[in-house]
């Protein structure tokens, strides 16, 4: 097996490890970096909805405005409590507006970031996975890549790279499989992690309603009541309209159906108009990290540290995470150069005392909507954040029902606005390596059907689960994977294995 030798390897490009990498190389040209991506391109596999504050790429590239074209700024926004024929405008939480915010695809914002670490001398390897992490005893020396071209027999094409570093910075995102071993193997965790499954189309919609720079947000229909979620519809550039929801995975009904609701949710009166001479051209899935100010486990290891939604810093109540992703991935580059603690630093950050006022938003909503939205709106307004206590998480998996809850309908296309599942994954652009081992496993297959069947055909959002009609048995379609993670979380049996496909296999996201 090949091996390399570098000062610095970074898993994943997107924003936090790009960022990472150039402030490294601003820093210090003299660094040898290699940014590993599983995707087959930089942001392939990155998605997001995304209104981003854009104080961090302010701060690690003071000319990207003048350079990158691709942004519109937030001209008006609105935020709105739903039900299935009206929609009641509501009051922002403080700090919480857009106001200043840009509309963007993650996916080609990091193209560009790209580009900028590129041209600074940092190196990046596609569609390579961080298959494993190397120790030498207790400390982290670098990362194993997964072999690729891999048969029936065990032999590979190309059997992988082994990559040994002075420093190792994960930031493969939410639920990534290197950070859940390193927070485990280094017992990091403070409380357990809590997620919400984002599910999101792109439109290219008519001219005379597209409104450049209209966000949107809404609670309520069609999520229910006893779930936390809801819509955004977002107008960027060129007459593209991203629409999405998101619903958290510790949804007690087993039958919690995110792709359903967002069919429904673009049928509102409201702003079914905005899609009604419009035609989706990408769609894609990601698990967010809800668990907030709590949930950060301590991100600094022997040899490394966690950055980005690895470390967990999304503030589901701003429903901003990418400009927290990009400042851990600065500051944990000057910590590195200073030798100094990431974790102390930046616990004083801006962006991790904003999560520590809202810590509380999130877990209202276990209670039921009703109560989130008193509780939240307390919290909030009338103490800024500042009461005396934190509410805890318990792992999503556990608040779902076992028994007793009523299967909810799910959404019949019309072909126009709203499409069946198989008909939007194609704009996902999904693709893997016929004939690889499939990467989605169960560890006790003779009980899917009789405890699970539920979980696992309902909130997919890439058809992967189905019970073939007239078989009693689950049917894993490991091909249509677009590596969301969801399953991993929901499965209230923690029933399925999920491991590395071969690498530059997945979606292949370009406007997400």
């Amino acid at each position: 097996m090949e091996r390399l030798d570098v000062d610095v390897v970074i898993v994943g490009a997107g924003p936090a490890g790009l960022a990472a990498a150039i402030r490294l190389k601003q820093r210090n040209p003299n660094l040898d970096i290699l940014v590993l991506e599983k995707g087959r391109s930089v942001g392939n596999h990155v998605l997001s909805g995304a209104v981003i504050n854009p104080q961090a790429l302010d701060v690690l590239l003071p000319k990207w405005r003048d350079e990158y074209e691709s942004v519109t700024p937030v001209s008006e926004e609105r935020l709105y409590y739903t039900t299935r024929k009206r929609a009641w405008s509501l009051p922002h939480f403080p700090g919480a507006s857009q106001k200043g915010g840009v509309v963007i695809s993650l996916s080609q914002l990091t193209r560009y970031l790209a580009q900028q670490a590129e041209q600074l001398g940092v190196s990046i390897l596609s569609g390579y996975v961080g298959d494993r992490v190397l120790l030498d005893q207790a400390r982290v020396v670098g990362i194993q890549t997964g072999a690729k071209g891999v048969d029936e027999q065990g032999g590979a094409d190309d059997p992988g790279v082994m990559i040994h570093a002075k420093h190792t910075m994960v930031a493969e995102g939410a639920r990534g499989l290197l950070s859940r071993w390193l927070i485990d193997h280094y017992q990091l965790a403070n409380q357990p992690q809590t997620y919400g499954l984002g599910v999101k189309e792109v439109w290219q919609v008519d001219p005379e309603v597209f409104q450049p720079g209209l966000v949107i947000h809404a609670l309520g229909w069609p999520v229910p009541s006893d779930a936390y979620g809801g819509g955004f519809i977002y107008h960027g550039l060129d007459h593209r309209v991203m629409v999405g929801m998101i619903v958290g995975l510790d949804a007690p009904n087993p039958t919690m159906n995110p792709f359903s609701y967002l069919q429904a949710f673009k049928h509102h009166p409201k702003w079914r108009h905005y899609f009604l001479n419009g035609k989706p051209v990408a769609y894609g899935a990601r698990v967010i990290n809800e668990g907030g100010y709590q949930s950060i486990p301590k991100c600094e290891f022997p040899g490394g540290v966690l950055i980005g939604c690895a470390g967990g810093f999304v503030n589901i109540a701003k429903i901003k995470g990418v400009h927290a992703a990009i400042y851990s991935g600065i500051e944990a580059a000057e910590a590195y150069l200073k030798k100094e603690s990431f974790d102390e630093n930046f616990k004083q950050h801006p962006v991790v005392l904003d999560l520590y006022r809202c810590r509380n938003v999130r877990p209202w909503f276990q209670y039921g909507r009703f109560i989130g939205i008193m509780g939240s709106g307390m919290d909030q307004f009338l103490f800024r954040g500042l009461i005396p206590y934190t509410l805890t998480h318990q792992p999503d998996h556990l608040s779902i029902k076992q028994k007793g809850f009523k299967v909810e309908p799910v959404h019949q296309p019309d072909g126009k606005i709203s499409f069946d599942l198989l008909t939007l994954l194609q704009y996902s652009n999904t693709h893997h390596r016929e004939g690889q081992v499939p990467h989605i496993t169960l560890k006790k297959p003779d009980i899917a059907v009789d405890i699970n069947q539920e979980i696992y055909t309902y909130f997919c959002p890439a058809n992967v689960y189905e019970i073939p009609e007239g078989m009693n048995h689950l049917q894993i379609n490991s091909s249509n994977c677009i590596h969301c993670k969801a399953c991993t979380i929901r499965d209230p049996a923690q029933n399925i294995k999920w491991v590395h496909p071969e690498g530059g296999g997945g979606p292949n996201y370009t406007e997400t």
